[in-house]
């Protein structure tokens, strides 16, 4: 739509003010889909922040297994980590901190 100076001013005050809830309308849309545009961008930044990082840690944890002659399986490799945990049980019945009777129970914690 082409509007010269003689036109506007054979405009009503209805037809001004019709014009006027326009372009406003289309400049709240342009700013919105600007805001859009920038969470996606930043999201998108996040998201490839957030690969880098989870790549350098299973780095980091696969170099520190390999020093401690372990083994780590990345997400790549299977769908989840396996953890060898020995949990220390004991009841403290009789017996201080320190006690020199405690039981090591290896338990299984990996869902099948």
């Amino acid at each position: 739509m082409s509007i010269d100076e003689s036109s506007i001013s054979q405009l009503t005050i209805e037809q001004l003010s019709q014009i006027e809830r326009k372009l406003e309308y289309a400049l709240r849309r342009a700013k919105t889909r600007k805001l859009e545009a920038y969470r996606i961008a930043t999201l998108q930044e996040k998201g490839k922040t957030t690969l880098e990082e989870r790549d350098l840690m299973e780095m980091v944890s696969r170099k520190e297994q390999k020093q401690e002659g372990g083994r780590y399986v990345t997400r790549s490799q299977q769908s989840s980590r396996e953890v060898d945990l020995t949990l220390s049980l004991g009841i403290g019945i009789g017996c201080n901190v320190g006690c020199s009777h405690r039981h090591q129970t290896p338990i299984d914690l990996n869902m099948p």
